[in-house]
């Protein structure tokens, strides 16, 4: 019995080591951009930005509702109180480069006001 615990044990902690030294895909910050145009079209949410999506942009389909929601609440403050943003744009192949129609970005944060 002691046995296969360790067996198990020592297949997750593998198995965890292994996950930690992954890298993901390497994704390029753009910092400071002012939100354009907010659009909802169905379950889509669209935006423009004054660097990066300068043609539409979009939150990604599949974040669930609760994060769309939450990136969607972002852009309206930010839009509405002229705060910038930063986004990380995993397509992007330099920071804060023109992106193609319907870009996704994998994070969204309010830039900080010093």
């Amino acid at each position: 019995m002691c046995n296969i615990k360790a067996k198990i044990a020592v297949a997750v902690v593998s198995s965890m080591i292994g996950l930690s030294f992954s890298q993901p895909a390497r994704a390029e910050f753009c910092y400071g951009e002012k939100v354009g145009k907010v659009i909802v079209s169905g379950e889509y949410i669209y935006f423009t930005t004054n660097k990066t999506c300068t043609a539409w942009c979009q939150i990604p389909a599949s974040w669930s509702s609760e994060a769309k929601n939450r990136a969607y609440s972002m852009l309206l403050t930010a839009r509405s109180t002229n705060t910038l943003v930063n986004f990380s744009w995993p397509a992007a192949s330099s920071a804060c480069t023109a992106l193609p129609a319907f870009a996704l970005f994998d994070q969204i944060e309010l830039a900080a006001d010093f």
